[in-house]
């Protein structure tokens, strides 16, 4: 247990695993991976590689629209995204 919430301490400690689970958090309906890479300033498979990891720490959550997924936060990505808003 401790090595997984040591991992996801490395996550989100960093930049850019932060402005993208911030961007996601954004009340916004255009929460594509493609967009929320985009605008952390990072490469697709890095940021998806970075999402993928939230998603297993059970942080955010992917939906099949048409071709493209959509992410969203889970109840307990809301309240990280809660906590981190206080220190940004």
């Amino acid at each position: 247990m401790v090595s997984k919430q040591r991992s996801l301490v490395d996550v989100l400690v960093r930049e850019k695993p932060v402005a993208i689970f911030l961007a996601v958090s954004a009340e916004n309906s255009d929460n594509y991976c493609s967009k929320l890479v985009m605008k952390a300033h990072c490469t697709y498979s890095h940021g998806l590689s970075l999402l993928v990891k939230m998603e297993n720490a059970g942080l955010l959550t992917f939906e099949k629209r048409g071709r493209k997924q959509q992410v969203k936060l889970t109840n307990k990505g809301i309240g990280v995204e809660k906590i981190l808003r206080k220190f940004v």
